[in-house]
């Protein structure tokens, strides 16, 4: 077969195992998911294919970032996709990286990828790439959030839905979870409960952090309403699928939002 035939075999062999690494981190199988990563990091230097170089990045900053949780580590691997998406003009990967970027930032609790949101989410609108528009969106809403401009974040979070519902993307429970936190902070609980329904019942085609974040959300505004028995038991579940699926993001405060429902109960 030709060169060019070769080459398109070689990227679709990638592509699919990138996406199987992917479900092996969800489903909490994390050393065959490290194991097809180097596989995958080996093929993509050897092919010399800088297109699937950057999406094997992509994809060990969300290793580095679920499974390791060293979100420093996840930001290197970030950069070294954003790199090489920016020396081959690859634009829609750049934005994709830089919303990915903003991510882990927000997962530090780090305000600073504010920037990075904001041009992911231009970056989409420039391209009219829906997708894009939606991942910078709901990046953008996340970091506004943070910096406690409830305003911005929820006309980010808003205009995210939309277009996930529109066109059922993956990984719904992410913006169920923050419009649940925005309407958890306005003092609407009700609401902000049925959003954290919503993401927990998302737990197919959702990040298992995204899931996890939810049983964390609705545990806290339980607690609000001295319902510390039921947060007991969501937050316990939430404890059980992050060691299932070998996800330790939010696990730390998982623990600490337990340990404070025991001090309540026994004061």
């Amino acid at each position: 077969p030709s060169l060019a035939i070769q080459a398109q075999r070689g990227s679709a062999m990638l592509e699919s195992q990138l996406e199987e690494v992917k479900a092996q981190m969800m489903s909490g199988r994390e050393k065959a998911a490290r194991k097809n990563l180097d596989k995958a990091l080996e093929m993509a230097m050897r092919e010399k294919n800088d297109t699937m170089l950057c999406l094997v990045y992509g994809v060990m900053g969300e290793y580095a970032a679920n499974i390791d949780t060293d979100y420093y580590q996840a930001i290197r691997h970030i950069y070294k996709g954003i790199e090489l998406a920016q020396q081959h003009r690859n634009r829609r990967l750049y934005g994709l990286l830089l919303s990915q970027l903003a991510n882990t930032y927000y997962l530090k609790r780090n305000g600073g990828g504010l920037k990075y949101a904001l041009e992911s989410y231009e970056l989409g609108c420039e391209l009219n790439d829906t997708f894009l528009i939606y991942s910078g969106a709901i990046q953008s809403a996340y970091m506004y959030f943070l910096k406690k401009q409830y305003t911005q974040a929820m006309a980010y979070a808003q205009e995210s839905e939309t277009l996930m519902t529109k066109h059922g993307f993956h990984d719904q429970a992410h913006t169920f979870n923050l419009l649940g936190h925005l309407l958890d902070e306005r003092g609407n609980y009700p609401q902000a409960i049925e959003y954290y329904r919503k993401a927990m019942k998302d737990k197919q085609a959702s990040q298992t952090s995204s899931v996890i974040y939810a049983y964390l959300g609705y545990a806290r505004v339980l607690m609000k309403q001295g319902n510390y028995h039921e947060a007991i038991g969501l937050l316990k579940q939430g404890i059980a699928i992050s060691k299932a699926r070998t996800n330790a993001v939010h696990r730390n405060e998982l623990y600490e939002t337990l340990s404070l429902c025991h001090e309540h109960l026994h004061q």
